[in-house]
């Protein structure tokens, strides 16, 4: 039966040819055409979230997907033109790591390998990490938020505000030659 439906085909093919290119080349566009319609839609949907009608989301990436398109600097700048409609600028830039000593409340010093993240004060809100000391956010660029998980590990159970996180090395260039961080708060593992 299928031996027969091809024939049948074949013969239509060509009997009817100028139909046929007519009808191949349709089918071709169209295929295109909803492969271009979909990639835009998923791109775009992928770079703008519409959570209600008061927040709007986007993820700036450059060519080779990365997301630190702006530096502190361009953000400070942003957040200082105050866009109509703009409220909030949430940041949260690639995470980076770095050699640190821990100087606790009896001026011990502890060596840690850390991963960590460079972040603004909307950050916490919007990502929903609660802080475990109260609202304070970091308010000065010599000022810090650590993880619970890290808060454990280098203080046990001490309270860790107040205490100081040296960097052992200057990793930013925009960070001024800032070595030693207060921390201020800590926040739940996320």
């Amino acid at each position: 039966m299928i031996l027969h439906y091809l024939k049948v085909a074949v013969r239509n093919l060509m009997k009817y040819k100028v139909h046929s290119l007519i009808s191949a080349l349709c089918l071709a566009v169209g295929i295109v055409c909803y492969t271009l319609v979909a990639y835009w839609i998923n791109a775009y949907n992928s770079m703008i979230n519409i959570h209600d009608e008061e927040v709007v989301t986007f993820r700036l990436e450059d060519e080779d997907g990365r997301w630190s398109l702006f530096t502190p600097v361009d953000v400070e700048r942003i957040e200082n033109l105050h866009i109509d409609g703009l409220s909030d600028i949430t940041v949260k830039f690639p995470s980076r790591q770095a050699e640190i000593d821990v100087i606790d409340k009896d001026q011990k010093e502890k060596p840690f390998i850390v991963n960590y993240t460079v972040v603004n004060g909307n950050t916490f809100s919007f990502y929903g990490l609660g802080l475990l000391y109260g609202n304070r956010i970091p308010e000065k660029k010599d000022q810090v938020v650590i993880s619970r998980s890290f808060a454990e590990k280098a203080f046990g159970q001490d309270n860790p505000i107040g205490a100081v996180i040296h960097l052992t090395e200057s990793v930013y260039d925009f960070d001024k030659g800032i070595r030693d961080y207060k921390v201020v708060n800590v926040a739940e593992d996320n």
